[in-house]
């Protein structure tokens, strides 16, 4: 088994670009996927770290409510696929959050 790529969920994509371009990595851009964007930066045998972000700093706000309410909770409990999963990762705190064999 091979590691493919570690996601890192951030509060702000262009932040975290500049910061990890600061300390010498490349970025490649990746794409936006409703309301997330993307980039990557990948190493030399083709493994990356997805940075991911909301667009919408509201949008991440208003996904961190619906976790301290508990009814991203209750989804999770009645509803399991990737979609779910998302939504937990854009309502908690930034950092790593998956890794991807």
């Amino acid at each position: 088994m091979l590691l493919d790529h570690l996601v890192l969920v951030l509060n702000n994509l262009t932040t975290a670009i500049t910061r990890f371009e600061s300390k010498g990595f490349t970025i490649t851009p990746g794409g936006i996927n409703g309301p997330t964007h993307n980039a990557l930066i990948v190493f030399f045998n083709d493994t990356y770290i997805e940075l991911i972000a909301l667009k919408s700093p509201r949008t991440r706000l208003m996904m961190r409510s619906l976790r301290a309410a508990g009814v991203l909770a209750l989804r999770r409990w009645l509803t399991r696929n990737l979609r779910t999963r998302l939504l937990g990762w854009m309502a908690g705190p930034q950092g790593l959050i998956d890794l991807c064999f």
